[in-house]
């Protein structure tokens, strides 16, 4: 009698079934879904016969150490906590290239020369090296940035103004757009219907023929298959699909939570493959867009490192009076601009307007809302920095700023 062992849904080693020591019919490495003290409790149901699946810890052996740990600290036997320690080890030689992309085009660990990739500063210079197309003034050609906000605050919406403004080379918001550029928008949480709706409304007259969407409703329907990007196949299934559409210049993955399931969004060591894949995209020369939440900080929820290789960081965030009644309004913020500076990436006060047949934002500079919010205060016999500062939800030395800058010009 012996067991299968999936991982991500790949076969893996065979281990036997008589030296766990405990009654299943199939078990699942994962990844944190669990915490230390649900592998005790799930431990505990397996031994007694109530469960079938249980999962055993992820492939690297220190993660499994430490669940054995957990476990011999609340006096499970060796019979229940060995088998996890042993199977990491097992698989993480023998599995490890199979659940988590490497970083080499070829997919080997072989030593290979990179003296004809290494060139000395002199010869650097001399290097006929062609500029990146400037796709929209703070996103170039081979750039990854990532746009991030709570629910609800229009990710989705300036996601796909976006999008149909660089395959138009329409203008959006205040930023000129120079020719047009090829689009691939991959959706893997909106039904069709209503992605379809949200596109029409916001691409007007245009029916641009350089926009592609891959949907992950479509690709159910149609295939019976889930799009979920964190596996190899399926990000080699996307790179087919670009690859056939050689007009494509921008990929726009929204969003994160959705298309990269499995994860555990805090651990650094979960992203990296996924940041291989996206630096991969760069050297074909993709430029590419995620779209994420923000965590309860405010920031972008989970680990910082997912930002280390990106070039833009945008934060979506509503007004501290915000009105559900005003629809979908939003303050813009870079918090990371590589290589761009000035007004390119000056704050802005973004309302979406029109109706659902035609829509467009209108944006202007978040200081212009501001000091036409405190004119409006100091009619109203507001005069203290303080109490402004409070009620925009803006710090006492900007609010004093933004009054005197008033009182400067009349």
């Amino acid at each position: 009698m012996s067991v299968e062992f999936h991982v991500n849904g790949t076969s893996g080693e065979v281990w036997p079934r008589e030296d766990c020591g405990i009654a299943m019919r199939d078990a699942y490495l994962i990844g944190d879904n669990h915490s230390l003290k649900a592998y005790v409790e799930i431990l505990k149901r397996s031994k007694d016969g109530e469960c079938e699946q249980i999962p055993v810890g992820e492939i690297f052996p220190r993660d499994a150490r430490e669940a054995a740990a957990a476990i011999e600290a609340v006096g499970y036997d060796e019979a229940l906590y060995s088998p996890l320690v042993q199977l990491a080890d097992q698989l993480r030689g023998n599995l490890i290239s199979q659940t988590v992309p490497h970083h080499t085009a070829s997919g080997t660990d072989e030593v290979i020369d990179l003296s004809a990739a290494t060139v000395s500063y002199a010869k650097m210079l001399e290097l006929n090296i062609p500029p990146r197309k400037e796709i929209i003034p703070w996103l170039k050609e081979k750039s990854l940035a990532m746009v991030f906000g709570s629910r609800g605050v229009g990710k989705t919406q300036f996601a796909i103004g976006l999008a149909t403004a660089i395959a138009t080379g329409r203008k959006f918001l205040e930023w000129q757009i120079e020719s047009p550029t090829g689009v691939l928008y991959v959706d893997g949480e909106m039904p069709l219907d209503e992605l379809r709706e949200r596109f029409k409304g916001l691409a007007g007259n245009a029916q641009p023929e350089n926009l592609h969407l891959l949907s992950g409703d479509l690709v159910y329907n149609t295939l019976g298959q889930d799009l979920i990007l964190t596996g190899e196949a399926m990000q080699g299934s996307v790179v087919r699909v670009i690859e056939q559409l050689d007009e494509i210049g921008v990929v726009i993955i929204d969003n994160v939570s959705c298309l990269f399931t499995g994860l555990n969004e805090d651990r650094k060591q979960d992203w990296e493959a996924i940041n291989a894949w996206l630096i991969r995209l760069r050297h074909r020369g993709l430029a590419v867009v995620l779209v994420h939440h923000a965590g309860k900080t405010g920031q972008q929820r989970g680990t910082s490192a997912r930002e280390d290789a990106l070039d833009v960081v945008i934060a979506l965030s509503k007004p501290e009076d915000y009105s559900p009644e005003e629809g979908c309004h939003f303050h813009l913020n870079f918090t990371k601009a590589r290589s761009v500076k000035g007004e390119i990436v000056r704050p802005l006060d973004v309302r979406l307007a029109g109706d659902s047949t035609s829509l467009h934002f209108e944006a202007q500079p978040l200081e212009q809302t501001y000091i036409d919010r405190v004119r409006e205060l100091i009619m109203a016999r507001v005069t203290s920095p303080t109490e402004i500062g409070e009620m925009l939800g803006i710090s006492k030395g900007y609010a004093s700023k933004l009054k005197k800058k008033i009182d400067s010009d009349g």
